[in-house]
C-alpha cells in the first residue's frame, strides 16, 4: 500500500475535518409555509414529483402518505382566454339564423334558364306566435339553386343548408354542376355570409352535379346523374363528401361499376337522379346511401325506364368493395304490376319516427290496378339486415283518396314529417279543376288519422304537391309552383300540433311583386 509523507497526511486530515464541521454548522433548509388557498387554477398546478429509484428499490424513499406539496407560481400577465360563446345556443330544430324560431326554404328550379341558369331561392323565416304565416325573403347570397337540402354539417346548434346548380359551369366543363355550402347563423342567406364550395374533383361536361343532394351529420350525397360514367352516356355517378371543421375532404365518387356495387353502368340509368342518407342497416352507427335510377331498364320484368334504387351501407366508414342491395319494382313487390316507364326511384327519402327507420320510394308512373301513370309509393320498414317491404301506399288502397286516376302521379314527391308520410299528387284533380293537385298525408303507424290536403279553391294546373317537406315539429310545406303567376306553398299544421289541423297559402309577391315564377317547385325544411 503506498503511503502519503507524513505532511500530506496531515493537511488532508485538516481538510475533512473543515468540511465536517462546515456541514454541521450549516443550518437546514426552512420549510414551506402552510399553504392555505392555491392562487393557481387547478388545471395548472405545480407539483413535487416523486423520486423513482435509479440504482435499487431498497434505496427509493418510501412513497409519501399525504398529497404532495402545491407552490404557488407568479401570475400570468397575459389576459385570461375568454372561452368562445355556444353558437346558436337558442336555435330551433330547424333554425338556421338561431333565433329559436323554424325555418325553411323554397325554390324557384326554372328562374334564369336563358341566362343564368340554376333556380332561384327563398327563405321562410319564422316568426315567433305566427307558425302559419313565415316571412318571404328573398336568399340574397346571390348563388342559383336549383335544389338545397338542410343539416347540421359543422356540429353547431344552427341548420346549414347545402345548395345546388347542377347547370354551372367550370372552365372546361359545361353543365359540369356545383354547390355550395351556407353555414347556419345570424347573416344566414345574406350577401357575404361564410360558405364552402363543392365541386367533383374533375368537373364532367353536362353531369349536372347537384342534381339531388342528401345530408346527413357531416356526410353529403351529391347526385350526377347525367354524368358519362364508365364509358356509358348517362350512366351517373354519386359524390360522397365527409366535411369535418368546415373543410371537405376528397370525396368517393361511386358509380354502378364501382366494386361491390349491385347491378352496371348502361346508358341513361341517371343513378343518382335522387340521394337520401340514414340509417338503413347493419351497423347502427354508420350512415348508409340510398341512390335512385328511375330510368334503369329491368330485364326481367318492367322493361326499360322501369327503374330501380340501390343501397349501400357503412359509406362514410367503407371503402371499395362495398356492400348493398339493389330493387326494382318487381323485385321489391307483386303487389304492382312493374311496367315499363314506372319510374321506380323518382323520388326518395329516409324518415324516422321513434324507434323505427323507413324508407320511401315513389313510381309515379306505376299503373296499380291497370290504372296508367296512377302512381305508388314502396314504403320500406328498416331492420338489422337493412330495409325490408312494408307496404305499398297509394290512392283507394290507404284510405288516402277514394279511387285511382290515370295521370295522377301519386308519388312525385316524398317526405316524412313526424309521425306521416307525406306523398305529393300534382296531377290529381276534378273535371272543374284538372291536375290542381293533392297531398296524401300517410300514419306510419296506428294512430291519428290520414287525409288528402288540397287548396281551398283548387285551380286547373296548379299541381299542387309538385314539392312536399317538413317545416320543424307538426307542421310540413306544399308547393304549388303553377299556381297564379308567381307560384305559392302552403303551411300545414298537423293534428299533433298545439292548433290541430290548420293551413295557408304563402306566395312571393312582397318579394317579388307580379313577376312569374315558378315558387315552390322544391320545398325544404
Amino acid at each position: 500500500m503506498r503511503r502519503f509523507p507524513a505532511t500530506t497526511r496531515c493537511l488532508l486530515l485538516v481538510m475533512v475535518s473543515a468540511l465536517v464541521c462546515a456541514a454541521a454548522m450549516s443550518p437546514a433548509p426552512p420549510s414551506p409555509p402552510p399553504v392555505t388557498s392555491d392562487p393557481t387554477p387547478p388545471s395548472t398546478p405545480i407539483e413535487t414529483p416523486t423520486p423513482t429509484p435509479s440504482v435499487s428499490p431498497s434505496l427509493a424513499p418510501p412513497p409519501p402518505t399525504s398529497a404532495p406539496t402545491r407552490f404557488p407560481t407568479p401570475p400570468d400577465p397575459r389576459p385570461p382566454r375568454k372561452t368562445p360563446p355556444e353558437a346558436c345556443p337558442n336555435a330551433g330544430k330547424f333554425d338556421f339564423d338561431g333565433d329559436g324560431q323554424d325555418d325553411a326554404v323554397v325554390g324557384d328550379q326554372f328562374a334564369g334558364f336563358g341566362s343564368s341558369r340554376g333556380g332561384r331561392l327563398f327563405l321562410l323565416r319564422g316568426r315567433a306566435g305566427a307558425p302559419l304565416d313565415p316571412v318571404i325573403e328573398a336568399f340574397e347570397s346571390g348563388v342559383p339553386g336549383w335544389t338545397a337540402r338542410p343539416g347540421h354539417i359543422d356540429g353547431d346548434r344552427c341548420m346549414d343548408l347545402v345548395v345546388a346548380n347542377p347547370f354551372a359551369d367550370s372552365s372546361d366543363a359545361l353543365g359540369s354542376g356545383m354547390a355550395y355550402v351556407f353555414w347556419g347563423g345570424r347573416d344566414f342567406g345574406r350577401v357575404g355570409s361564410p360558405r364552402l364550395e363543392l365541386r367533383a374533383p374533375k368537373p364532367r361536361a353536362g353531369a349536372r352535379f347537384g342534381w339531388s343532394v342528401a345530408v346527413r351529420d357531416h356526410l353529403i350525397a351529391m347526385g350526377a346523374p347525367y354524368e358519362d360514367a364508365d364509358g356509358e352516356t348517362g350512366s351517373g355517378a354519386v359524390y360522397l363528401f365527409q366535411v369535418d371543421k368546415r373543410e371537405p375532404g376528397r370525396p368517393k365518387r361511386i358509380t354502378q361499376e364501382s366494386p361491390g356495387v349491385p347491378g352496371a353502368s348502361e346508358a341513361g340509368d341517371l343513378f343518382g337522379w335522387s340521394v337520401t342518407i340514414g340509417r338503413l342497416g347493419h351497423d347502427p352507427d354508420m350512415p348508409d346511401l340510398a341512390v335512385g335510377a328511375p330510368f334503369e331498364d329491368a330485364d326481367d320484368a318492367g322493361g326499360d325506364d322501369a327503374g330501380a334504387v340501390t343501397v349501400l351501407y357503412d359509406v362514410s366508414a367503407r371503402e371499395a368493395p362495398y356492400e348493398g342491395a339493389k330493387w326494382d319494382l318487381h323485385q321489391a313487390t307483386d303487389e304492382v304490376p312493374a311496367t315499363a316507364g314506372d319510374r321506380f326511384g323518382y323520388s326518395l327519402r329516409y324518415g324516422k319516427n321513434g324507434v323505427k327507420s323507413y324508407l320511401a320510394v315513389g313510381a309515379p308512373l306505376a299503373d296499380p290496378e291497370r290504372v296508367r301513370d296512377a302512381g305508388v309509393v314502396v314504403l320500406f320498414e328498416v331492420a338489422e339486415s337493412g330495409p325490408r317491404f312494408l307496404r305499398v301506399v297509394r290512392q283507394g288502397f290507404t284510405g288516402i283518396g277514394e279511387h285511382l286516376e290515370q295521370g295522377d302521379r301519386f308519388g312525385a314527391s316524398v317526405a316524412f314529417s313526424g309521425p306521416y308520410l307525406l306523398v305529393g299528387i300534382p296531377g290529381e284533380g276534378s273535371p272543374e279543376a284538372p291536375e290542381s293537385g293533392a297531398v296524401g298525408v300517410v300514419p306510419l303507424a296506428d294512430g291519428p288519422p290520414g287525409w288528402m290536403q288540397t287548396e281551398d279553391d283548387p285551380r286547373p294546373y296548379d299541381h299542387f304537391g309538385a314539392s312536399v317537406g317538413p317545416f320543424g315539429e307538426g307542421r310540413f310545406l306544399i308547393g304549388a309552383p303553377d299556381r297564379g303567376v308567381t307560384g305559392a306553398v302552403t303551411v300545414v299544421t298537423t293534428p299533433i300540433s298545439v292548433g290541430g289541423r290548420e293551413s295557408n297559402e304563402l306566395s312571393p309577391t312582397g318579394a317579388a311583386g307580379a313577376e312569374a315564377l315558378d315558387f315552390g317547385s322544391f320545398v325544404t325544411g
